[in-house]
Order: structure tokens, then C-alpha cells, then sequence
């Protein structure tokens, strides 16, 4: 009787917590679907697409947290979190960011053997290329002064009230923290869609989860997040959008992009 008590209740929270998620896809979907409606190019206005997509969902999750803390089911830590903390976040963040390199790397070089991990790896700097499908001169400045601050603050923001905070919340109250963190940090992993991607978000997932844990408080994980963000990877595309708008008439730009930008591509490979 116990375990079938148990099970259910594990199968419920699994079941609330993928729930949780496909809100998450749905609402992105739904603002997708009304730029496209607008006739707004998503590629060209990436910044203020991905700006109103992570804020609707803070503010849905926001109402989803106070809801729960009415009903008495808190999911949300929310305590304040001390210096030491956040000096702990940024080292943890750092190794993180290390490990992400340190994986990318060593993918490209196995991929020299494996086709279709060469295949994996180009879909996903495909993924993470600011400017993959659009030309740079066609994306306004501001648009990538928006995405830029969205996909290196907001974002983090967004992924810790989704992940850590509802995923996570939910599934602690059914089942020991341990598996509720391999749930959360698979679930995270798989969200990330290119394998590559999945595999090392899995690993950053469950550091981050732990994390959390460790401190109860979601702004620490957070402040984990914002690095592994790559903020290198959008600091070079962002540079290389406002060079593309204020040199267009240099022939100097070119060099400098084709010199650069090779040099770049091969630490790409490792980040």
C-alpha cells in the first residue's frame, strides 16, 4: 500500500513537473506565433522575441509560485542570500564554464573521427549563433543591445524559476532531493534539444539543482547560470553587429571579421 502511494506520488509530481514545462514551450510557441502573425522576423528581432518570451514566462511562474504559497505548497526558496554565496556562485560558475569548454573541445576533436558528431556540433553552433540564417546588417543595433542583456541576465533568471524553482519544487515534495535533482537536471538537459547541448546542460543541471539545494535560495543558482550563458560567444556577435553597423563602408571591415572571426571559430570549438 505504501509503495503504490509512493509511486503515485512520484508519478504525479513527474507529471506536474513535464506539465510545468510544456507551459513554458507553449507560451514561447504562442509569442512566436503572434510575431510571425505581425510579420516580425524572429531572426531579425531575436533580442525582442527572446525579450517577451522570458518575461511572460517570469511573470506566469511568478503567479504560479504565489499561488502555491497561498495554497500553502511553497516550490520557490526565497531567502536572501549572503556575500560568501554569491562568491561561491561565481567560482562554481567559472568551473562550469570550464567544464562546458573543456567538453566542447574534446567533442570536436572526436569529431574528426565520428561524422555524426561533426554533424551534432555544426547544429549546435548553428544553435548558439546569434546571427545563424540573417545577415548582421540586418539586425538593428538595439535589437542586439536587447539580446544581449536578455540572453546573459534575463534569461538565467527565467531558466531558475522554470528548472530550480517549479521543476525541482515540485518533485522534492514527492520524492528524496537526489532524484529529484537527476529529474530536474535531465528535464533540463533534454530541453536544450542538439544532443550536445543536452549532454553538457544535463551535467551544468545537476550542479546547479545541487546548488540550489545546498542554499535553498534560487538566486544562487542563478548567479551560476549567467555565465554558462556564454557570455563570450554573445559579447563576439554582439561587437561584431555594432562593427557591421558603424564600418559598413570600410573595407577594413572584412579583415578584420575574416582575420578575427577565424580566430574565434577555433575557440568556438572549444565553447
Amino acid at each position: 500500500m505504501k509503495f503504490i502511494e509512493k509511486a503515485s506520488g512520484w508519478l504525479f509530481a513527474v507529471g506536474l513537473a513535464v506539465a510545468l514545462v510544456l507551459v513554458f514551450n507553449y507560451l514561447d510557441v504562442m509569442i512566436l506565433m503572434a510575431f510571425n502573425n505581425a510579420g516580425i522576423d524572429t531572426r531579425i528581432y531575436k533580442g525582442v522575441f527572446s525579450f517577451i518570451a522570458a518575461i511572460v514566462n517570469i511573470i506566469v511562474f511568478a503567479v504560479f509560485f504565489v499561488i502555491c504559497k497561498k495554497i500553502k505548497k511553497p516550490v520557490l526558496r526565497t531567502e536572501k542570500i549572503g556575500w560568501i554565496e554569491i562568491l561561491l556562485s561565481v567560482i562554481i560558475a567559472i568551473g562550469m564554464l570550464g567544464f562546458v569548454d573543456t567538453f566542447i573541445m574534446v567533442s570536436d576533436r572526436i569529431s574528426e573521427y565520428i561524422k555524426s558528431l561533426s554533424d551534432q556540433l555544426e547544429q549546435y553552433r548553428d544553435s548558439v549563433n546569434r546571427y545563424a540564417g540573417v545577415e548582421e546588417s540586418q539586425v538593428p543595433f538595439w535589437d542586439s543591445v536587447i539580446y544581449l542583456i536578455t540572453v546573459c541576465f534575463i534569461v538565467p533568471v527565467e531558466e531558475e524559476f522554470i528548472f530550480r524553482g517549479a521543476v525541482f519544487g515540485v518533485l522534492r515534495e514527492k520524492m528524496k532531493p537526489v532524484f529529484a535533482m537527476i529529474i530536474t537536471a535531465l528535464i533540463f538537459g533534454i530541453m536544450h534539444s542538439v544532443s550536445i547541448h543536452t549532454a553538457y546542460a544535463f551535467v551544468c543541471g545537476m550542479i546547479l539543482t545541487d546548488w540550489y539545494y545546498f542554499t535553498d535560495k534560487n538566486l544562487a543558482g542563478g548567479t551560476d547560470g549567467i555565465p554558462t550563458t556564454s557570455i563570450d560567444r554573445d559579447i563576439y556577435y554582439f561587437v561584431k553587429g555594432i562593427i557591421s553597423h558603424s564600418l559598413p563602408f570600410f573595407s577594413l571591415y572584412d579583415r578584420i571579421f575574416d582575420d578575427y572571426g577565424g580566430i574565434y571559430e577555433s575557440l568556438q570549438r572549444k565553447c
